[in-house]
């Protein structure tokens, strides 16, 4: 038997190192992947890729190789077929939202995420895989070899997940099988992880601001379409020009470089790296409701925030949650949040509203259908979403370009449809990769995602005064971070940074741009909150100076 096993093992390693070399080959022209990092991740593939040859090899049932094979298939196209939109393969919260959704949903990603090229790149690994089959059918299949191989390879994959590179090198079945079990073991341990109540948000000890809040956060904005940015196309032309008091910071980072990453972070504001706080601190609502604000949640994504949503939010709309008879999102373009918006912000009593929209995602051109007159820049991908790659680099940025002017559209809207006192705080979650250095979209750790823009924007003079602008108006220009906010909100709410039992980051008011500033950006899934994270340091003259690992405490 175990001569038989050499024997098996012996002719298994030429076929699969060709394997591997098929792979590499379509990592490195096709994804731009680097040389070094694909030789890391075949390394580390390799007893993998055996292993699962031997599971088919030895399946006695015609039905057990049909189905391994065409999980075969699913894999390796579902990570290629990502890879080309997103410059990476799957991630664990990619899964988690996957299993989440309705058939109907699965349905769309399907048809949104085609890719004739990931197609083909997975059907040539078919093939190799049939090759190995065929040159090696000559073997009596043992009944044991099939499962002992595929437990082998699971735990393989799980045990290799952490040492694999972040961009899609290697085998993509590989990657896919440990992003499944690390998807699973976090999904166990939010079940069983014990965690203290989220705490109460103590009385302010100031009167609140005598004005509405809205917190607007975009979606992958980047801080050149906006003011003070200088971009060459005046994309946002309602923003550039308008007339309402305002103030505009020109050098803000991120939280992080994901929606899933830098949301949470906006709403509780936990000390780094403790992710565990994001489900004990008091949150944005909390604060606000305590300080006398009915609070109000309208998003157009499609995350259930389970990190930060809770009973101190008075009024939520989710996308999801009022589509579910149609079954299609309720706000499947931000437009649509208009009205609920309005009749919100326009209640009697003072309110705090956060609005989260969706509009410059990928694939930019689904989220401007609505709005032909957005089609400035042509060609474009609407309705028809090509591959991140440097081919169609001219129609991706056209499309963002494009979204972008939506978005400016619904930004006038809102703020006509005010009628009340209000400052609307505006920001996005995280930036854009447009091609830069081979990077495309989010979630990738690239400094120019890190980059967004900051707005404070009143509907009248006195709001602008009652908000401190001119005092804002002198540090627009000094280096901040998105966690600088937080406590300048708690600060229209009342609240004193002295009289708070947790500590927060310096407010906006007080920043100074003496000295070195170096912020952090959360580049690592949030998970249970246990899990080791990473953060990206970025110093106030908008250079990553380095890469910092934590694990987080209790």
């Amino acid at each position: 038997m175990l001569i038989d096993l050499r024997r098996a093992l012996q002719r298994l390693l030429p076929p699969v190192g060709a394997l591997v070399l098929i792979e590499g080959a379509w990592a490195h022209f096709w994804l731009g992947v680097s040389p070094i990092e694909i030789l890391w991740a075949a390394a580390l593939s390799t007893p993998i890729l055996i292993l699962y040859a031997l599971a088919i090899l030895h399946a006695r049932a015609l039905a057990t190789r049909v189905v391994l094979i065409l999980t075969l298939l699913v894999m390796n196209y579902s990570q290629y077929a990502f890879a080309s939109f997103y410059a990476r393969f799957v991630a664990p919260s990619e899964l988690q939202l996957l299993a989440e959704n309705s058939p109907h949903e699965l349905r769309e990603s399907i048809l949104l995420y085609s890719s004739s090229t990931a197609l083909l790149a997975a059907l040539t690994t078919l093939i190799a895989y049939a090759y190995i089959l065929r040159k090696n059918g000559l073997f009596t299949p043992r009944r044991w070899l099939t499962p002992s191989a595929l437990i082998a390879a699971v735990l393989w994959s799980h045990l290799i997940g952490g040492a694999l590179p972040t961009a899609p090198a290697g085998s993509p079945e590989v990657a896919f099988l440990s992003t499944c079990t690390h998807a699973l073991q976090s999904r166990l341990q939010h079940r069983s992880l014990i965690r203290s109540s989220r705490q109460n948000a103590p009385s302010p000890t100031q009167p609140a601001a005598d004005f509405d809040i809205i917190y607007l956060v975009g979606e992958s904005l980047r801080a050149d379409r906006f003011p003070p940015g200088n971009y060459s196309r005046n994309v946002t032309p309602f923003l550039h020009a308008l007339t309402l008091p305002h103030v505009a910071f020109n050098n803000v980072t991120s939280d992080g470089d994901c929606t899933g990453r830098s949301m949470p972070y906006l709403m509780v504001a936990p000390a780094r790296p403790l992710h565990l706080d994001l489900y004990r601190r008091p949150t944005l609502f909390g604060y606000a409701k305590k300080a006398g604000f009915r609070t109000a949640f309208v998003y157009a994504n499609e995350n259930d925030w389970t990190e930060f949503v809770d009973g101190n939010i008075d009024l939520l709309r989710r996308n999801g949650q009022l589509g579910l008879a149609s079954n299609k999102w309720a706000y499947n373009n931000d437009e649509k949040m208009i009205d609920s918006i309005s009749n919100i912000a326009n209640s009697s009593g003072p309110q705090f509203l956060v609005v989260e929209t969706y509009t410059s995602h990928w694939p930019y051109g689904d989220r401007y259908q609505s709005c032909s007159r957005c089609r400035i820049y042509r060609p474009d991908n609407i309705g028809r979403p090509v591959p991140f790659s440097t081919r169609y680099r001219t129609q991706i940025v056209n499309s963002y370009d494009n979204a972008m002017i939506y978005f400016d559209q619904f930004v006038a809207h809102l703020m006509a449809s005010l009628k009340k006192p209000t400052l609307v705080i505006f920001t996005s979650d995280h930036a854009e990769s447009l091609g830069e250095h081979g990077r495309w979209g989010h979630c990738s750790a690239a400094p120019e995602q890190f980059f967004v823009p900051l707005m404070f924007i009143a509907t009248d003079a006195m709001v602008a005064q009652a908000a401190g602008f001119s005092q804002l108006a002198r540090r627009a220009d000094t280096a901040a971070t998105q966690a600088n906010v937080f406590p300048s909100i708690l600060g229209y709410f009342g609240y004193s940074a002295s009289a708070l039992s947790v500590s927060y980051a310096i407010n906006l008011f007080d920043l100074s741009g003496d000295g070195e500033m170096d912020r952090s950006v959360l580049i690592s899934e949030i998970g249970t909150g246990a899990e080791p994270v990473q953060f990206a340091h970025i110093n106030k003259q908008r250079m990553m100076t380095s890469v910092e690992s934590a694990m987080p405490g209790n």
